[in-house]
């Protein structure tokens, strides 16, 4: 890697041999150093690769904004995510998610208390990101020494689910957020019954559509099924496939993708199973 940029004897901005750039970080990185020399990669302890969400110039300023320590407790966080949730959590959460706590870390010592709307549908939604932010907040009390009030589980689990699933803003995950919920009240709606949220056949159809929106916004196609398979699923499960239809079409309305015929079907699937429960409750 070569230096592009120095900011600090701490923070440089570095260019790999393919090209991309990348912002590290270091005790004494950038101490007596110039442009276009190598990095002295035996002192980088971080390198953090930009993003759509978080480009360069966001990286750095995080960086430099937030403290250490702070820094230190979202790896640990995120580190335990992936060994807890058995989740492929992204780098790209880190920096969004420090800045988060050191926001509300701030927001404690200050007496100022924040609320999130969307407590009942993270918690119903993301059930087992939720059960770990709480242990976050107890992470979060241990190593910096704030007791994070319980609301905060809100915007750490949503930090965990975008984390796993798109390369995006905590706004996308809101939003994600509220196109589930909307597409499970479709469902009831059809059969005029209640869901079962908290049942399994209601947690597959959530983590069913996860996928296919990450699926979708990557642009990446499910294995097509068999032609006579796709058709007797139609038939069989009419009523069902034009819900999953609805569904699809509400998908591609709010997240501007298209979503496959092969996609639907897999859909009518879960739709099927959600449905009979729906019409027996």
């Amino acid at each position: 890697m070569r230096i592009l940029k120095i900011f600090n004897n701490s923070i440089l901005l570095a260019q790999r041999d393919d090209g991309s750039e990348v912002v590290v970080r270091g005790s004494g990185v950038g101490f007596g150093r110039s442009t276009g020399e190598e990095v002295p990669e035996e002192l980088v302890d971080k390198t953090y690769v930009p993003s759509g969400a978080t480009p360069v110039e966001r990286v750095v300023q995080l960086l430099l904004e937030i403290r250490p320590q702070v820094l230190s407790v979202a790896e640990l966080i995120l580190d335990e995510a992936r060994a807890d949730l058995g989740a492929k959590v992204s780098e790209h959460a880190l920096l969004p998610l420090a800045d988060h706590l050191s926001f509300a870390i701030e927001r404690v010592e200050s007496g100022d208390v924040a609320t999130y709307p969307l407590r009942w549908e993270v918690g119903t939604l993301y059930p087992r990101e939720t059960v770990f932010a709480r242990r976050a907040l107890r992470i979060v009390e241990r190593e910096v020494g704030t007791k994070l009030p319980d609301e905060e589980a809100v915007p750490l689990a949503l930090h965990l689910v975008n984390g796993q699933f798109v390369d995006g803003s905590m706004a996308l995950a809101a939003h994600m957020t509220d196109v589930l919920t909307e597409s499970l009240t479709v469902i009831a709606e059809r059969w005029n019954g209640e869901l079962d949220v908290d049942g399994m056949d209601a947690s597959r159809f959530i983590t069913h559509l996860r996928y296919l929106i990450a699926r979708c916004l990557e642009g990446k196609v499910v294995p097509g099924l068999d032609v006579r398979v796709a058709e007797a699923l139609r038939e069989a499960n009419a009523a069902e496939y034009e819900v999953a239809a609805e569904v699809a079409g509400l998908l591609e309305r709010e997240f501007d993708f298209t979503v496959g015929e092969d996609e639907r079907l897999y859909l009518t699937v879960h739709v099927a199973r959600l449905a009979t429960r729906a019409a027996k409750g």
